[in-house]
């Protein structure tokens, strides 16, 4: 036999209002039969998730690209070169320059460069080229390790000389 809502509401309540004047007390729960509508559940939660998974899919897809567009950006800008130029003078204590940098797929391409000669010998570079192109692993690049596919110069001079200490 089916009951309506309101008839198990109240029949829940004369059992429950029935049981209530007794000395003991008994614990009770409601459960819901499945019906053969319910099957579709499960494949409607399968569609939410894969709905969500294809989301975050396509929302790291486009964060990937979005920096990459990013780079490519800051790397024409004219700001590039003297940033780079200055982070590579900081970390090797001598004076590095770059005139322009480009990023030609996974390879930089660094046109203009010249390392000047450390203190204590004569003025000119210790190292100049026309072009240095660097193709890193960019991914243990990015973990502080150091790889690459490639390292190519062009046009590279290097002008060693000796000081009076050796």
């Amino acid at each position: 036999m089916r009951f309506g809502i309101g008839a198990r509401m109240s029949l829940a309540g004369n059992l429950a209002a029935f049981l209530s004047k007794r000395v003991f007390t008994v614990k009770f729960s409601l459960q819901r039969k499945r019906t053969m509508s319910d099957a579709g559940d499960g494949k409607k939660n399968l569609g939410k998730s894969t709905t969500l998974l294809s989301l975050v899919l396509a929302s790291v897809l486009g964060l990937v690209l979005l920096t990459f567009l990013a780079l490519h950006l800051y790397l024409a800008s004219p700001l590039s070169a003297p940033q780079l130029s200055r982070f590579v003078t900081s970390y090797l204590k001598q004076e590095f320059t770059i005139k322009e940098v480009q990023l030609s797929g996974g390879t930089l391409i660094l046109k203009g460069v010249q390392l000047k000669n450390p203190a204590g010998f004569e003025g000119g570079d210790l190292f100049a080229a026309d072009r240095v192109s660097v193709a890193p692993f960019w991914g243990d690049l990015v973990r502080g390790r150091q790889r690459f596919h490639l390292v190519s110069v062009e046009g590279g001079k290097v002008n060693l000389e000796k000081n009076s200490s050796g």
